[in-house]
């Protein structure tokens, strides 16, 4: 059994209370880094494990940081084993990206009887997280999706090349891949992706354009339990993502998405998913919003911009995995300032302003509104510090990047 190579002692904003069970956050990115200081604030014993602590994020004064070689492979099942003797059950697991989910379902019998995962045990997670199986799934659920198509070489692109609409989106149909999703405006784009997605193995999905700027995206954000209740939900947009239009978001706010947020929620519950979760809608030019995805077993990238909206959704979660009840942990949608991540969403204005995408005003307007940074915490002021000292050299490499792309 491999031990983990090294420990790492935090300093936390209040002392943890001994009476309250541990949570293990796998992972110091910044949505990481975000479940680490709620948790903390919240006097929960945490404990990170993380591989890269030069990362701004990993910067924070908080939990105790475990180094592990490999965060999504089998030493960090070996850390987590070897932490059962350590931390008394049951310990509250919070993985922050899907590989971490694979390899932990691929574990779980060696885990579950110390560690409570965020989600089911079976293959439903695999199901879900299949971009085809789960268009299957939305659509036999009868709700309104975007026209498909599964292409794994370029045989299979031509026979279906007089049933293409363009523009269309092509994306991979498992995440974590080589990309997220590219916009094709004609069949040669979208030939000349399926050939490099073909020589690595990678199966995409192409789906229908479907018209709007990043703040037509909704998102529905839940914790469901094992019984199928929603303990906790929240409806948000996302104002910003990076790059724009196919990338992951830099911005979000909480934002009423009516019926959605039902629908989804009774989606995932009658697929018999329970957990962290979302969905994700597309709607624009006035049209019927359609179904694009879900997250499942985690918290998504833009989950800080629940808290700020009244839903603090990791501690409910939280609560009802190791079956503690927290006092005052705020549980009902309200408005609340925006989230923004600063590093990705200043080249995104940017971009914006070049491509006229967005008026001077539209900019100005923004930089004005309430919102806080997914880094920003002067109670904690390590990480943004951190990612403040290397912004100028990565603003300018994505300016030489962009430069290079226009030349």
């Amino acid at each position: 059994m491999q031990r983990p190579a090294a420990r790492l002692i935090g300093y936390m904003l209040r002392a943890p209370l001994p009476s309250l069970p541990p949570v293990v956050v796998i992972g110091l990115c910044k949505h990481g880094l975000y479940l680490t200081r709620n948790f903390a604030r919240h006097g929960v014993p945490v404990h990170v494990i993380e591989r890269d602590f030069a990362q701004p994020s990993a910067q924070g004064r908080h939990g105790r940081k475990i180094r592990c070689a490999n965060l999504m492979g089998p030493e960090l099942i070996d850390t987590l084993v070897e932490l059962k003797r350590e931390l008394p059950a049951p310990v509250a697991l919070f993985p922050t990206n899907d590989r971490m989910i694979d390899i932990l379902q691929q574990h779980r019998a060696e885990l579950e009887d110390h560690y409570r995962l965020p989600f089911p045990a079976g293959d439903l997670v695999t199901r879900l997280k299949d971009k085809s199986t789960l268009h299957d799934l939305a659509e036999r659920s009868g709700l309104n999706v975007p026209q498909s198509f599964v292409v794994d070489s370029e045989d299979a692109l031509e026979a279906l090349r007089s049933r293409l609409r363009f523009p269309l989106a092509a994306k991979p149909v498992l995440p974590m891949s080589s990309f997220k999703s590219i916009k094709c405006e004609a069949f040669e784009e979208v030939a000349a992706q399926v050939r490099r997605s073909a020589a690595i193995g990678e199966p995409l999905i192409l789906q229908e354009w479907i018209d709007g700027d990043d703040r037509d995206i909704l998102f529905g954000a839940y914790y469901i339990d094992k019984r199928g209740a929603c303990l906790a939900r929240f409806g948000g947009r996302k104002l910003l993502c990076y790059p724009p239009a196919t990338g992951h978001a830099t911005a979000a706010e909480g934002f009423d998405i009516g019926p959605l947020l039902d629908e989804g929620h009774a989606f995932l519950r009658d697929a018999g998913f329970w957990g962290l979760c979302s969905v994700e809608y597309k709607s624009g030019g006035g049209a019927q919003a359609k179904f694009i995805e879900v997250t499942v077993g985690r918290c998504d990238w833009w989950i800080m911009a629940c808290e700020l909206g009244g839903v603090n959704l990791p501690l409910v979660a939280y609560g009802d995995l190791v079956g503690v009840a927290l006092p005052g942990v705020e549980n009902a949608q309200r408005p609340g300032p925006a989230w923004h991540d600063l590093e990705c969403t200043l080249p995104v204005l940017y971009e914006h302003l070049v491509s006229r995408q967005w008026s001077v005003g539209e900019v100005l307007r923004y930089v004005a509104r309430s919102k806080r940074d997914s880094l920003l915490d002067w109670r904690d002021p390590g990480p943004f510090l951190a990612q403040l000292a290397r912004l100028p050299r990565q603003l300018a490499q994505r300016l030489s990047r962009r430069l290079a792309r226009t030349a």
